[in-house]
């Protein structure tokens, strides 16, 4: 992920039930770029392709994370919360976050399955203080958290 001065776009989605205290995340594989970030949490997302919206690319990547039918419920559950300036040693991003809430069986069927890149893990809420994010986004997670509060 390299910046050449100007910002990427990023996009990504909060995925909880309908209580907010569980949270769908991915967890990046042993073969992520970069190293640094291997074993580390992100939102299910991406980089927003040139001529894309950032919800057009949010569900592109989700059609490539999920397998079918979880791709089109969290498609068809999305709600826009608010572009980011996150700031890493890798550049500047601005970075859509959605939000994506299901009822807690389907959340937790979605999590039994595999996800198509990653790992898809399931962690309640006091499991996420203090996990490591890629990219600085442990600041999207806290900012998200305090405004349940």
């Amino acid at each position: 992920m390299e910046n050449k001065g100007q910002a990427i776009r990023g996009t990504g989605a909060v995925i909880t039930d309908t209580g907010k205290q569980l949270f769908y995340l991915q967890r990046k594989c042993e073969h992520y770029k970069p190293e640094e970030y291997r074993g580390a949490y992100a939102f299910f997302g991406g980089v927003v392709n040139d001529g894309e919206s950032s919800r057009e690319a949010l569900e592109r990547e989700l059609s490539e994370d999920f397998q079918p039918p979880f791709s089109r419920i969290v498609s068809e559950n999305l709600t826009f919360l608010n572009d980011f300036a996150v700031e890493s040693k890798y550049g500047n991003c601005i970075y859509s976050l959605y939000e994506c809430i299901l009822e807690k069986p389907t959340l937790v069927d979605m999590s039994k399955l595999e996800a198509l890149e990653g790992e898809g893990v399931l962690l309640t809420r006091d499991e996420l203080e203090g996990i490591k994010m890629i990219y600085n986004h442990e600041s999207l997670l806290r900012e998200y958290l305090n405004g349940l509060r």
